[in-house]
């Protein structure tokens, strides 16, 4: 199979329904349903599709943006101020 839009909604509904924890694991299992992917292709779907790899409950796994819950936001605001301490305009 190899309709992209197809294959990414395969990804969603996995990564949604099983912890999956690394991108070789989930090549494996979409191969094993008749994807023909590369590990090239499946990063650009995850970036694409905006799922990313997170800390869960039972360990790091990939999901959809979205379920993240805010949970990484307070590390970005603790995060940013010190990576920033200021900027100027160029030009």
């Amino acid at each position: 199979m190899s309709n992209k839009s197809e294959r990414q909604r395969a990804i969603i509904q996995l990564v949604s329904a099983r912890a999956i924890a690394s991108q070789r694991e989930l090549e494996q299992i979409l191969r094993k349903a008749g994807w023909d992917v590369t590990q090239a292709t499946l990063s650009r779907d995850l970036r694409e599709l905006g799922i990313v790899r997170a800390q869960g409950e039972d360990g790091a796994r990939y999901m959809p943006g979205d379920q993240l819950g805010g949970q990484d936001k307070p590390r970005l605001l603790t995060l940013l101020p010190e990576l920033f301490s200021g900027m100027d305009g160029v030009g």
